[in-house]
């Protein structure tokens, strides 16, 4: 009964401490791939962990065996914690390096009255369109200018084109589709 309660206690003592070095792996390897901390910082977080495993270790093979089991317990905790939220990171700061682009579509609008069915109908024609900073405007009118030869005049504000398309002083609006 004695062996048997001796091979338990050996077996909770190598759980422990295999589960302590093996979440204290996968930190740092964690903090290196993620590599948000400086070499200096990096360094003194590899021997502080070094040193906190060799005294659990020390800990949960000589007397101090309870002790060992609360530091490797919270420690257990705070490291699967802190892997997860540094996934968490390394998830959110993958995103800034992948190449990321938006898609934007124009559209050239006209009076459902019109006489306007195609593009090549706007020939030589007048069309409205409001410059901003949050769309690439410029680029999508050189495109269009390529397709057809238009007299582009540029507005401050979407009411503006709209009354002047319906009041016939404006062919057609290029706008943004959103």
């Amino acid at each position: 009964m004695a062996r048997r309660r001796n091979k338990k206690k050996s077996f909770i003592n190598k759980l422990f401490l295999y589960l302590t070095i093996i979440l204290s792996v996968i930190l740092l390897l964690m903090l290196t791939i993620i590599n948000i901390l400086p070499f200096k910082y990096l360094s003194i977080v590899y021997v502080g962990i070094l040193i906190f495993d060799l005294f659990v270790c020390f800990l949960l093979t000589r007397k101090g065996k309870k002790f060992g089991y609360f530091l490797s317990f919270i420690y257990i905790i705070v490291s699967t914690i802190g892997i997860y939220y540094l996934g968490v990171t390394n998830n959110f700061l993958s995103y800034f390096n992948t190449d990321n682009y938006k898609l934007e579509k124009y559209l050239v609008l006209v009076l459902d009255d019109s006489d306007y069915e195609k593009l090549n109908d706007l020939i030589d024609k007048n069309i409205g369109y409001v410059k901003n900073n949050i769309t690439s405007i410029d680029k999508a009118i050189n495109k269009l200018n390529n397709k057809v030869k238009i007299a582009n005049i540029e507005y401050d504000s979407y009411n503006l084109s709209f009354e002047d398309v319906i009041n016939h002083k404006l062919e057609s609006i290029f706008i943004e589709e959103s």
